[in-house]
């Protein structure tokens, strides 16, 4: 605080000093409206930093709820030298030489399926149980043609094995060629 001093006299001839307070503090100094604008610049800028917050932890958060947790991976353990058994959704059974060809397909070439053939039915044994025969048909002798090769959507297998050297189906593929 500044003191400024002055000298009176009073009525015995002694000097007298009298202090008066000059300065006051920094706070009163400064006006109210810019003592406002301050604190309103504070709030202003922590409100910013809180929006930025929320709208950074909400897109992550909506980015790791949408994405797609199914392991992309490629189908592990296919043995190249021997046979795979595949097995789809809708029943049917190929087999053949399997191949990871992407995130969303494999490849199946060389491919074989099981055929059932009913046996021929007189009326009288109709009531009886009748002869199934199963048969290993090759893929491409079929009516439209195909190629002996398909690629399947990962979605439709069920799963997939590979085939022992001495499987009969493997036995039956290699004596028909």
């Amino acid at each position: 605080m500044d003191m400024e001093r002055s000298t009176n006299s009073n009525q015995g001839g002694v000097p007298v000093t009298v202090a008066t307070s000059s300065a006051s503090s920094s706070q009163n100094d400064v006006p109210k409206s810019s003592r406002s604008a301050g604190l309103n610049k504070t709030v202003f800028l922590c409100t910013i930093v809180v929006a930025i917050t929320l709208l950074i932890s909400t897109v992550l958060g909506a980015w790791l709820l949408g994405r797609d947790n199914t392991p992309t991976t490629g189908y592990t353990g296919i043995d190249s030298s021997r046979y795979q058994a595949v097995f789809l959704t809708n029943g049917q059974v190929y087999f053949g030489k399997l191949v990871d060809n992407g995130p969303e397909l494999v490849k199946l070439s060389n491919i074989w399926y099981l055929q059932v053939q009913q046996g021929q039915q007189s009326a009288a044994d109709k009531l009886k149980d009748s002869q199934s025969q199963i048969t290993l048909s090759k893929l491409g002798n079929e009516l439209h043609g195909p190629d002996d090769a398909m690629s399947i959507s990962k979605d439709q297998v069920l799963f997939w094995e590979n085939l022992k050297n001495d499987s009969k189906v493997v036995k039956t593929i290699q004596e028909a060629k």
